[in-house]
């Protein structure tokens, strides 16, 4: 389900780059449950390039966890 912008859970900003299509996306979740856990995905349309997507996976677990940090272009 798409996440509203600006809500009491969620915030989402987008930070302009020197690219006309690369932008900064900063997902923040506040108060995170495991109700918040899944499948998250950002979609990126720009007219001067082929649409962009990147995917990660949220696991909520009390005991602090080694994982993987990644960038997808």
């Amino acid at each position: 389900m798409p996440l509203h912008e600006n809500d009491e859970k969620y915030e989402i900003e987008i930070k302009d780059t020197d690219s006309k299509c690369k932008k900064e996306l900063i997902l923040s979740i506040f108060n995170v449950t495991k109700h918040d856990e899944g499948i998250y995905s950002c979609h990126w349309h720009c007219k001067y390039r082929d649409p962009m997507k990147a995917t990660f996976e949220l696991k909520v677990s009390d005991e602090p966890q080694k994982g993987k940090s990644f960038v997808n272009n």
